[in-house]
């Protein structure tokens, strides 16, 4: 039987969205996006719980990623969706409360875990404005950015597989957008 969550994670694994849609093919990418919108809308409504976390790289090379303490356990940033909250603003929210990182826009889906526990989505913060955000969290003792060879030790293992498949995705440009554009 298949699921919404893998539905989508089949559209994900076919999708290459570019941030500009290439040339000629604007009308096929927005379906694409809209239909991988539509799973992600309707696997957001289905759950009990949705679990945001988000991938935020620093402004230096890659593949670093922020990774944050949370009740004694290493992750990256996530909290519980609110009542009534977009996953956008959900993921502004953390970057805010956690990383002390405002103004950081998110504008994609990286992937989806769906549990017993809940939903877990990782969105894209991709890289904050300036080497003062990066600056500030580290300082801050609110985190620290580390390499993909560390994700998979540091974090729990469900964690941590979803940290990869995210940092996965953004290697091959696979993402479902938050703003699809017109319908």
């Amino acid at each position: 039987m298949t699921t919404t969550a893998d539905a989508l994670s089949a559209v994900l694994a076919g999708l290459a969205l570019e941030w500009e849609a290439p040339e000629g093919r604007d009308e096929a990418y927005r379906r694409t996006a809209r239909e991988a919108r539509r799973a992600l809308d309707e696997l957001v409504a289905g759950a009990d719980r949705v679990f945001v976390e988000v991938l935020v790289f620093p402004d230096f090379p890659a593949p670093y990623v922020l990774v944050v303490r949370r009740a004694g356990v290493w992750g990256l940033p996530g909290a519980w969706l609110a009542g009534g909250e977009s996953l956008g603003a959900a993921a502004e929210r953390v970057l805010r409360d956690q990383a002390g990182l405002a103004g950081v826009g998110v504008d994609s889906v990286l992937a989806v875990d769906q549990r017993p526990d809940g939903l877990f989505v990782v969105c894209d913060a991709g890289v904050p404005e300036g080497a003062s955000d990066r600056r500030r969290a580290l300082t801050a003792g609110l985190g620290r950015f580390v390499g993909e060879g560390t994700l998979g030790r540091l974090l729990p293992a469900d964690a941590g597989r979803r940290a990869l498949t995210a940092l996965a995705n953004t290697e091959h440009m696979r993402a479902v957008p938050l703003d699809t554009g017109p319908s």
